[in-house]
């Protein structure tokens, strides 16, 4: 079985899960007898135009309690995760995790070696526009899929220095489903409160709101590449639930403001060749022993460690020469550049006995896990130092604004030493 099909089986199985979620009618509890304990389930209230505020239920042997996030009298509580799969009806998963007050434990925990997917719990069901969690906080992958609503175009495709160039912006069908699976609210009414245009060359342009579309004439003074952003202001008044004193859910009725924003490059004719310039990237390291503190000095290009103990390597990238851009083939400007992330890329001649993580991508703060069971080999009455490769995922925001993306491969050394050598 190939890994696409793997994937696709997986997902089947999350969309077929989550709409088991929702089978029970909107408002109603079921669960088996409280003698096996407390059982959880997905409950609800009923909002405005089919939009179901879901929230977790236990049942116990002395009666049914929500079980809200944060603190409340009731003697159960729950943490909300979102779990991203990207399904043209199923963007995230809720995932719920349902715990006993007063011991913290787990309620609906899948037994040991469940089978895919484990979110580790049993409770779980899709983001959908009309379903979704009591108070449920805002997240970029919805603000994302808002943003693809706002379709922007400019006329002629290429316009000429000097001549009239038409941008224009318009909102999809899709923006009132997507404002509900952003907002996590029943909306009563939007409309477009205001649009904004920032052509690229430091002109705005304000325009009254009212329309689901608009339009407007701009020249561009030279031959270059513009990035213009057009924004529209949505406003409105929408149905909520939040959580009461209690712990109980209730809905409200609140106003609502977003922002839809898209860029628009916008390449004027004439414009001189541009060209983007990688930064020139060498690793360093900062080493402690087997994860005790974290290192205050700067990195070495090459680091000491003793025989058979785990050493944690900090890497500290150091930039040799900046990423710079160039305009018809000379040097404009230069950019500034930062470390994204970074993995082990292995090690030319013998490798280290031990490494921790392998080669996957890393935050820039996580230590890469070294140890070598034995010392530098002799090359005559020198010893020759062991190198580790890794691949430095730098990202550099350049003069014009454009932002680029670069793996950087580099290398350090490292001199093993019998524990005795280090004495």
């Amino acid at each position: 079985m190939n890994g696409a099909h793997l994937r696709r089986r997986v997902l089947c199985r999350i969309l077929a899960a989550a709409g088991l979620a929702f089978m029970l009618p909107v408002g109603s509890v079921e669960a088996s007898p409280p003698s096996a304990g407390p059982q959880v389930s997905i409950d609800a209230i009923s909002g405005d135009n089919g939009h179901a505020f879901v929230y977790a239920r236990v049942i116990d042997r002395v009666g049914s309690y929500p079980a809200p996030p944060g603190s409340s009298p009731t003697p159960y509580y729950s943490r909300w995760q979102a779990v991203p799969v990207l399904a043209p009806g199923c963007p995230w998963v809720w995932a719920v995790f349902v715990y006993e007050r007063a011991t913290n434990r787990q309620l609906n925990a899948p037994p040991p070696g469940a089978p895919a997917p484990n979110f580790r719990t049993t409770t779980f069901f899709c983001a959908t526009p009309r379903v979704s969690p009591v108070m449920a906080p805002r997240l970029l992958i919805a603000q994302a899929r808002l943003d693809l609503d706002l379709a922007a175009a400019v006329t002629p495709t290429v316009p000429a220095a000097g001549a009239p160039a038409r941008l224009s912006a318009r909102l999809s069908s899709a923006v009132s489903d997507d404002l509900g699976l952003l907002l996590s609210m029943a909306l009563d009414d939007w409309q477009v409160s205001g649009w904004q245009v920032a052509f690229g060359d430091g002109e705005q342009l304000t325009l009254a709101g009212g329309s689901d579309h608009i339009s407007a004439v701009h020249i561009y003074p030279s031959a270059i590449l513009y990035e213009a952003r057009i924004k529209a202001s949505i406003t409105g008044m929408a149905q909520a639930a939040d959580y009461g004193p209690s712990g109980s859910p209730f809905l409200i009725r609140v106003p609502f403001g977003v922002d839809v924003g898209r860029d628009l490059p916008v390449v004027v004719s004439g414009a001189p060749p541009l060209a983007y310039v990688a930064p020139a990237v060498s690793a360093t390291v900062s080493p402690t022993l087997d994860g005790l503190g974290s290192p205050a000095a700067p990195g070495e290009h090459r680091i000491d460690v003793p025989r058979g103990v785990l050493v944690d390597a900090y890497v500290r990238p150091t930039i040799d020469r900046e990423g710079y851009r160039t305009i018809a083939g000379r040097f404009a400007d230069w950019g500034q550049s930062n470390l994204v992330s970074w993995r082990y890329a292995g090690s030319p001649g013998r490798p280290p006995d031990r490494v921790f993580p392998p080669e996957e991508w890393r935050q820039p703060a996580d230590p890469l896990r070294l140890a070598w069971d034995s010392p530098d080999a002799l090359n005559g009455a020198a010893s020759q130092d062991y190198a580790v490769r890794v691949l430095l995922r730098v990202r550099t925001r350049y003069r014009d604004g454009r932002l680029l993306t670069w793996d950087v491969p580099a290398l350090f050394l490292v001199t093993v030493r019998y524990a005795a050598q280090n004495e």
